[in-house]
Formats: C-alpha cells, sequence, structure tokens
C-alpha cells in the first residue's frame, strides 16, 4: 500500500485534478504507462485466479507524473480495458479505496488504451519514459511479449527511464534472441519477492502463482536485491531501470523517475533536440 495518505493525495474533491492536467495543450512530454489487461492467473495448484494491475501503484505514479507536467499514455496488450487486482485494492481502508477508485474513474483514456503492437517506432521517439506498474495481472500478459521486448529495447537504447514495480517487473521478463543476453543482464534490481508471496498464499490458505517471477529473473541474470523487511519501502537505481519492490515505494520511485524525466529533458533542450 502507498505511504501517500487519501486525505492529503486523493480526496474525492481532487480527482477532477487528473482530468484538468489531460487536457493542457502543452506538456514536458509524454510518458508510457504499459498495465496488464489479464483476467485470470494460473496458481500454482493448476487453479485460477482473477487478477488486474494494482490500483494504488498505477493512481500513484500517475498522480505524481501529471502534477510534475508529464502526459501518461496507457497501454495494454491486447487493447483491453484493465481491471484492478481485487487483492490489492481489498486491502485498502473502505474510504481509501473509494477515493482511488474514483481518481482511476477520471481516467477515461484508460477505457480506451492503445494496444501494444499499435505503438509505432516514430511514437516510441517521442515517449521519454515507461512505467509498469504491478499487480498479479502482470505476471500472466507482460512477459515474453513481442511488443513489449521491442519498447523496452528502444527505451533501454535511449537511455530511457524504465519504472516497474512489484509484480510489474514481470513485464521485463522478455526471451533473448537465441545469440543474445538478456536486455537486463546483470542488471541490479528488486521485484515482488517469492518468499513474500508464499507468505500471503499460506496466510490465505491458497495457491501462490505458478509463474515464479524472482526464480525467472534470477535465472536471466537479473542481479537481485530485496529489503528484509518486505513490506518496507525499496527501490533499486540502475541506469536506466528504476525498480520497487512494493507499493509502499511508488513515492520515492516517482520522484525518482521525475528527476529523470527532467534531467533528459534539460539535456535535450541544452543540445536542441
Amino acid at each position: 500500500m502507498s505511504d501517500l495518505s487519501p486525505d492529503t493525495k486523493f480526496s474525492e474533491s481532487r480527482t477532477e485534478d487528473a482530468s484538468a492536467k489531460k487536457s493542457q495543450s502543452t506538456t514536458k512530454g509524454k510518458v508510457l504507462a504499459v498495465v496488464s489487461s489479464a483476467r485470470s492467473l494460473t496458481m500454482s495448484d493448476g487453479t485460477s485466479v482473477s487478477c488486474g494491475y494494482h490500483l494504488c501503484e498505477l493512481a500513484d505514479l500517475h498522480r505524481a507524473l501529471t502534477e510534475a507536467g508529464y502526459q501518461v499514455v496507457f497501454a495494454t496488450p491486447d487493447g483491453d480495458t484493465p481491471l484492478a487486482d481485487e487483492d490489492g485494492a481489498s486491502a485498502l481502508e473502505p474510504e481509501q479505496r473509494r477515493a482511488y477508485e474514483l481518481y482511476i474513474d477520471s481516467l477515461t483514456e484508460l477505457l480506451i488504451p492503445l494496444k501494444l503492437s499499435d505503438i509505432t517506432e516514430e511514437m516510441l521517439l517521442h515517449l521519454h519514459g515507461l512505467l509498469i506498474p504491478g499487480g498479479k495481472g502482470a505476471l500472466s500478459d507482460l512477459p515474453n511479449h513481442k511488443d513489449m521486448k521491442r519498447i523496452l529495447k528502444h527505451m533501454k537504447a535511449h537511455m530511457k527511464p524504465i519504472v516497474a514495480i512489484g509484480h510489474g517487473t514481470a513485464g521485463l521478463i522478455q526471451e533473448p534472441e537465441p545469440d543474445e543476453a538478456w536486455l537486463f543482464y546483470d542488471y541490479e534490481m528488486t521485484c515482488f519477492p517469492k518468499a513474500l508471496e508464499e507468505r500471503l498464499a499460506k496466510r490465505q490458505a491458497t495457491a501462490a502463482p505458478a509463474f515464479d517471477l524472482e526464480g525467472v529473473l534470477d535465472d536471466l541474470g537479473a542481479e537481485l536485491r530485496f529489503h528484509r523487511h518486505y513490506s518496507r519501502e525499496f527501490i533499486v537505481e540502475f541506469k536506466e531501470l528504476l525498480t520497487g519492490q512494493n507499493s509502499a515505494s511508488v513515492a520515492s520511485l516517482a520522484k525518482l523517475v521525475i528527476c529523470h524525466l527532467n534531467r533528459n529533458l534539460k539535456t535535450r533542450k541544452e543540445m536542441n533536440l
């Protein structure tokens, strides 16, 4: 859960702010948010559960970026409207959940996101960064997606910041070509910890996801880092990749990515690009 209180950040009286900012014709630039639109996730016992994106992570990131003057463009793997993960939403207090839901409901463009395959190379040139919020849905439809891989390659090649939170790091899992290393081989990063996944499953008397996020990242060559207190804020900055262990890390990640974006913007202006 984010450490930003709904009283100061997501009060019902301020939900119109998102629409107001979106309507501004001038922004510092556009940032792409790739959101899972998966509806179900296979668990280790073969059962399926409903899934989606993490409500707080998407809302907190969007709010911070738009307040900093950036426009967030939404895309999903198949172009379908994404749904919030009930597990993440149900952990909120009722008033806080309502405030987050009102904020998300104000983002009308989230109802009709771009399809990843529709993002052209020309469009990529005008995108200044990439956001991958978490939620268990990311385990289902973000790994090994050819267009996700293409977008990541562009962001990395141009040193544009890539933000991935919790389960959202599944979006970094793109199978390398036979003669190539993984895009993020030897990169330091964090992700939603397997130990926490198993702890939550035991507490809820359910199976853990069949997709072993931590294990796959480790096998690909990630240098994984974790805070020993899994619910604490913890972020890892390595080159253009900015990762957070959990939703408590969103506020710090947002500040960090805004610093990267502003720095890149200043550089482009100085070079008249």
